[in-house]
């Protein structure tokens, strides 16, 4: 196996796979905070960022005719293996990711995957988006005066601080919907520096507080009749702003620049995530729609192959709601990986 075409552009990393000096497979690579490694470091790090992917990819067995059969590949020689072995080679080579960031050069991403496993496109993902955040609207505006107070089970960083209630809870999904507001207010020209995936990787005791006290902000001067018309005017706005503009569109996604077609999908996330905290607070049944559950759960699944070892508890496999739950820490689970984010 020999590595060709390196090229080290933080946050990615473009890697060719050759086999026999024939380019057999196009991976691409996203790191996290590359350029933060020391030049050393990077290539060790490429490698075993590699090694990781590769080991979240499964080979169905009929796409070899059986030489090889399906399952886990935990080597990079294994894939050599693999790649030699398919028939038609570079034509014949399927590959099912569990993760986002692995596709081959001969297979678009509307064909990976099983049936029904593709990424819903960026007009699919708004909709969902819409549907989360008129559900979520539709809690507040009904919440009685006690509801309003009811406490999350959020814990700060700082544990002597009180927790969020519905009322601070509200006050951050004006931000962080919001957030897709100021993005496209402010497009530019930049280079691009986080994606859906790594918006969720960051210093949890340097950001954590920042964004507790940002929801105080954010309803300081305001009461809880006030909230629900102020979340119609965000949520509304975001979608209909989202739906006139291009997801190539560039602007400022709070840590760095990312395009709309990315940030959409993370406020999915922050949509069914949060929604957790609101009706588990209220003592409420799920809201959350499937299609919303899967876009999280795929992000999810890419963030802990980023953040560690790949693949989610062997319980949690087939079992989307359960996984979001506890990888975002709103549900109890023994891996010691988990949760992601808090």
């Amino acid at each position: 196996m020999a590595y060709s075409d390196y090229g080290v552009i933080a946050p990615t990393v473009h890697v060719v796979l050759s086999v026999d000096d024939e380019a057999m497979v196009e991976v691409q690579l996203w790191l996290t905070q590359t350029e933060t490694l020391r030049p050393d470091l990077r290539l060790s790090r490429i490698h075993r960022t590699l090694v990781e992917i590769v080991s979240c990819v499964e080979f169905p067995q009929e796409t070899f005719g059986g030489q090889v059969g399906s399952g886990q590949v935990d080597s990079v020689d294994k894939l050599t293996d693999i790649v030699r072995s398919a028939p038609g080679g570079r034509d014949e080579l399927c590959l099912r990711a569990r993760t986002p960031q692995l596709r081959t050069n001969s297979v678009e991403r509307s064909d990976l995957g099983e049936e029904g496993d593709s990424m819903p496109s960026y007009e699919e993902t708004v909709d969902i988006l819409e549907t989360e955040l008129q559900q979520i609207e539709a809690v507040f505006r009904g919440l009685s005066a006690d509801e309003w107070q009811a406490p999350t089970a959020l814990v700060p960083l700082d544990e002597e601080k009180a927790h969020w209630t519905a009322f601070e809870l509200a006050g951050h999904f004006d931000i962080s919907i919001g957030l897709t507001r100021m993005l496209i207010a402010d497009p530019q020209a930049g280079q691009v520096g986080r994606d859906r995936t790594s918006f969720f990787i960051f210093p949890r005791s340097e950001v954590a507080p920042v964004v507790y006290d940002y929801a105080f902000t954010m309803v300081e001067g305001k009461t809880p009749a006030d909230m629900p018309d102020v979340l119609h005017e965000t949520f509304s706005k975001t979608i209909e702003e989202s739906r006139a503009t291009s997801p190539d569109t560039i602007g400022p996604g709070y840590y760095a620049l990312m395009t709309l077609g990315e940030f959409v999908p993370s406020r999915v996330v922050e949509a069914v995530v949060h929604g957790i905290d609101l009706t588990d607070a209220l003592g409420r049944d799920r809201m959350a729609s499937d299609e919303a559950v899967a876009i999280t759960a795929n992000i999810l699944d890419d963030l802990l192959a980023r953040r560690t070892v790949a693949g989610r508890p062997p319980d949690l496999q087939d079992d989307d709601w359960s996984w979001v739950r506890a990888a975002s820490g709103r549900g109890d689970h023994g891996d010691p990986r988990l949760p992601l984010i808090g």
